[in-house]
């Protein structure tokens, strides 16, 4: 019995679809202010499972490194609802090279047959 029982469960486990509880977000941040040489993190996130990331064309800054991608997820499962987030990040290190107001244009990334863009910055 006990057998059946865990197998009735692990077959309603199969059955329900992880949902995301929010739309893609694609989001950029970085430091508003830098000094001239200082090094900081340009910063994009992604709620969602995405493919060819496509960094945007940084001119009047120098892109020391990157760009880097890390990945986070985690499953939740309350009242047999079960949930799934993910988060991807990618990251580049810039140092400013020389003095004034510089556009960061937006990023790109495909989910799901979707191009998602981020702000700019």
């Amino acid at each position: 019995m006990k057998f059946f029982t865990s197998g009735i469960l692990l077959f309603l486990l199969l059955q329900v679809n992880f949902t995301n509880a929010q739309g893609v977000q694609f989001q950029a941040k970085a430091d508003e202010i830098v000094y001239v040489g200082e090094r900081f993190n340009l910063i994009y996130t992604l709620n969602a499972e995405g493919n060819n990331f496509r960094g945007p064309n940084i001119q009047g800054l120098m892109v020391l490194s990157g760009h880097f991608t890390s990945s986070s997820s985690s499953v939740q499962v309350i009242n047999g609802k079960v949930s799934r987030t993910v988060e991807y990040t990618y990251t580049y290190v810039l140092a400013a090279g020389q003095e004034g107001v510089i556009e960061i244009p937006p990023a790109k990334v495909n989910v799901d047959g979707t191009i998602y863009e981020s702000n700019s910055l």
